[in-house]
């Protein structure tokens, strides 16, 4: 299992490329020989072996400490083109103790190309596959002693030892940058886990200041740059060049996690992995109910886990069809669903027959009464590998790995979906989604599903294959694609542009920049990895290189307003605002946000400008526009070329917010509750609806042979936990950004807010008193003003 598992996409840029094919017990607890922070001190304040007194290695980097002080910072509060260069000196000073690695070239020399001569993902890439190798120089510096130069070989000098030395230095001078202190004290995180996963404390040390360097290299440079993505190597005639762009290497420094946000996370992780360590379970035990169910309970006392809350709903109800069809208003992925208007025009020849036929369900009166809906997963049917392999032979052979247990598993372990269709309808009483039916194949005459035509356990295995379906589209579009790396080649765009200039609009979008960069560099090495044993191929049904042309799918038809404003995009679903439809709790509550947020964009721009006018002449402001649009740039369709009116640039600003935060907050924080526990929605099933009927199978069949493996949804739940990390950095406490500029129009926005949050609070009350799941996923207070985790 890699690194990235349990500590998330901070800790799996610095350790990306530390992958491991030991399973899931290799992550349980063991000791940590690791030096105490005691020592790490004593050493940092004295010599290297840390008597008091002794010289320090580090006491050489005084002088140019002094250079990059907090004091001296320019009016951005980042590093100066000077400043960087001076770090870079450092690094050299630093390498020749130790730490030298393999360097890759600086991102404005040629970098590796894709098998389209698109450049790869960063520019730290540094051989195939997207594994960088680099392993510690210890040959002795120029004026080393040879004492030194063999304790060096024999035990690197630890970064945390490195960390401590710096955060006195700094404590005791005021100058120097914290930045700097947060990366190293991210480094000396690291240490302290990397026994933990079996990681190379060296190795891990090197790649670190692989990646250090490039993030100070590119601070040498005014602008980021914009980047393509290659061809995926199992489907080299299908080009990804029409994505969203990325960033064309490392994100800078301002960029990159702080110190006390990875700490976060890596308690968040290991807390889940001390958990399932408590029961462990592997890829050896039979995925069954019961086994699903010990990984919330301590082995032998089968109580309740106190580190891994069980995610009660979905547990208790993921084979109820009314918990089903609940989750397609209020659950992970309510984005999905689709108003009925046309019944021929929207709704297969299959479906539309086999109502007319069973004379019980007027198809067109439900339409006209608001009350029909479905879900239509046609564009997984596009998708040629199906079954797709968990380690598909194009990356999962000798010229990308030498790990035998991965090529063992090359062909061997497939996984399955269905691209299906499936109707829906609102109860009398509006307050409840019944299943009306389902298709599974787009073939003509293909069956259609129900709870009467069926027995338990097919209509069972109906419901999981939609569910499987369900959460391929979310994890790879609804999140990653619409949020993650929707938000990428804007934040590029603000940094080449309103952030270079210090533009007062700048105050407002800074907040909504924190982390995604990182994050997204981060997901291109773990998630959606171009390599061997990439968890988007082992992990889910369609595959790394199948969900990236599903997110290319999308856009290629995106539009800046019409996909993302939410009144254009609910419209273009069917939900328009004059129909009340308070059982749809994301519709109600993301229509709050929007508004509010309208209204705080508004109250923005009247205190930056007076006039249209003022707005279309100002330069600063146009070249943002033209850098977000133009198609050599960050070439976001739909994005305004020009602003000529204060109504536009606030429509814009309150767009852009709604993507990083709203958005992103109702399709990420409920992963833990739906995802947890891996039947109510699997990543990667293992058997078809015809393998099934084959065989007859029943539930336990079902369980056994179509579930992920216990292993796998271990995995999940590791990570499922990690991302649901609640933030500190909320749409309620961006005071600081606003000190300045926009005081007004925030105080008014955080009192709407509260109204806000006072609705759903008596809402959630209500749910409670009726036994009711509440949906407070759009709580302003749980609302984080950017894509952060």
């Amino acid at each position: 299992m890699k690194l990235a598992t349990f500590s998330a996409f901070a800790l799996a840029v610095l350790a990306s490329t530390t992958h491991t094919a030991s399973a899931f017990q290799a992550l349980k607890p063991r000791s940590v020989a690791a030096t105490s922070p005691a020592t790490a001190l004593s050493v940092a304040l004295g010599g290297d072996d840390g008597a008091p007194g002794k010289k320090s290695i580090l006491d050489n980097l005084g002088e140019k400490a002094e250079g990059f002080g907090q004091d001296s910072l320019d009016e951005t509060n980042t590093l100066t083109g000077e400043q960087a260069k001076l770090l870079v000196q450092v690094i050299n000073e630093l390498e020749s103790f130790g730490f030298k690695g393999n360097r890759s070239a600086p991102p404005s020399s040629k970098t590796a190309a894709g098998a389209d001569g698109s450049p790869m993902f960063a520019a730290s890439y540094s051989s195939v596959g997207g594994v960088m190798k680099s392993e510690p120089d210890t040959a002795a510096a120029p004026g080393m002693s040879a004492e030194l130069s063999q304790e060096i070989e024999s035990n690197p000098p630890s970064l945390l030892q490195l960390a401590f030395r710096l955060a006195t230095k700094e404590l005791v001078t005021g100058k120097l940058d914290l930045e700097w202190i947060q990366l190293v004290g991210t480094v000396a995180i690291l240490e302290l886990v990397a026994p933990l996963t079996n990681s190379n404390n060296a190795e891990l040390t090197s790649k670190v200041f692989d990646l250090i360097r490039s993030s100070l290299e590119r601070a040498l440079t005014a602008n980021m740059g914009y980047a393509t993505y290659p061809v995926h190597n199992e489907y080299k005639n299908v080009p990804l060049k029409g994505m969203m762009k990325m960033v064309d290497g490392v994100p800078p420094i301002e960029y990159w996690f702080s110190l006390k946000k990875t700490l976060r996370v890596v308690v968040r992780g290991l807390t889940t992995v001390v958990g399932l360590s408590l029961n462990p379970l592997s890829d050896t035990d039979t995925a069954s109910m019961e086994n699903y169910e010990k990984i919330f309970k301590l082995k032998g006392l089968g109580i309740a886990n106190p580190l891994l809350p069980l995610p009660e709903t979905a547990f208790a109800k993921w084979a109820e069809d009314s918990e089903f069809a609940r989750q397609f208003f209020n659950g992970v992925n309510p984005i999905m669903i689709e108003a009925v208007k046309d019944v021929p025009e929207q709704l297969s020849p299959e479906l539309v027959e086999h109502f007319v036929s069973d004379g019980t369900t007027n198809l067109d009166a439900l339409s006209k009464a608001n009350r029909l809906f479905y879900v239509n997963y046609e564009e997984l049917d596009q998708m040629v590998k199906n079954p797709h392999q968990a380690y598909p032979e194009a990356y999962n052979n000798p010229t990308y790995t030498t790990d035998q247990e991965i090529l063992d598993r090359v062909g061997k372990e497939p996984r399955y979906f269905k691209a299906p269709m499936i109707l829906l309808q609102l109860s009398p009483n509006l307050e409840d989604l019944q299943i009306l039916g389902i298709q599974l194949d787009r073939s003509p005459g293909s069956k259609v599903y129900t709870a009467l035509n069926s027995d338990n356990d097919e209509w069972q295995f109906a419901k999981t294959t939609v569910a499987t379906a369900d959460s391929q589209y979310h994890e790879w579009v609804s999140h990653l694609g619409k949020t993650h790396l929707t938000m990428e080649p804007h934040i590029v765009a603000i940094h080449n542009t309103l952030r270079r200039t210090n533009h007062p609009v700048y105050n407002f979008v800074k907040p909504m920049c924190r982390d995604t960069l990182l994050l997204n560099y981060a997901a291109r090495f773990t998630l959606a990895d171009f390599g061997p044993n990439s968890f988007g191929d082992y992990m889910t049904s369609v595959g790394t290189g199948q969900f990236m042309q599903l997110i290319l799918k999308y856009w290629e038809k995106y539009h800046f307003f019409k996909s993302c404003a939410v009144d254009e995009e609910l419209a273009s679903r069917g939900f328009d605002g004059n129909v009340d439809m308070p059982a749809y709790r994301y519709k109600t509550d993301s229509m709050k946000i929007w508004n509010a947020y309208g209204t705080f964009a508004k109250n923005f721009v009247d205190e930056i400008y007076k006039t249209d006018g003022d707005v279309s002449a100002d330069s600063d402001l146009q070249a943002w526009a033209i850098e977000t649009s133009n198609p050599n740039r960050a070439a976001v369709k739909g994005f305004p070329e020009e602003f000529k009116t204060k109504a536009e640039l606030a429509r814009t600003l309150q767009t852009l917010f709604w993507i990083c935060s709203g958005l992103h907050a109702a399709v990420n924080f409920p992963q833990y509750d739906y995802y947890a526990y891996q039947p109510n929605k699997p990543l990667g099933f293992r058997k078809s609806m015809e393998q099934r009927d084959a065989v007859g199978g029943d539930e336990a069949w079902m369980f056994k042979e179509g579930m992920p493996l216990m292993d796998k949804a271990q995995e999940t739940v590791v990570v499922a936990s990690t991302l649901t990390l609640p933030s500190k950095h909320c749409i309620t406490n961006l005071d600081e950004y606003f000190a300045d500029v926009g005081t007004t129009a925030y105080e008014t926005f955080k009192k709407n807010l509260a109204v806000i949050s006072n609705e759903i609070d008596v809402r959630s009350k209500e749910d409670k008193a009726r036994g009711h799941p509440t949906y407070e996923y759009l709580k302003p207070s749980n609302i984080p003003a950017s894509i952060d985790i």
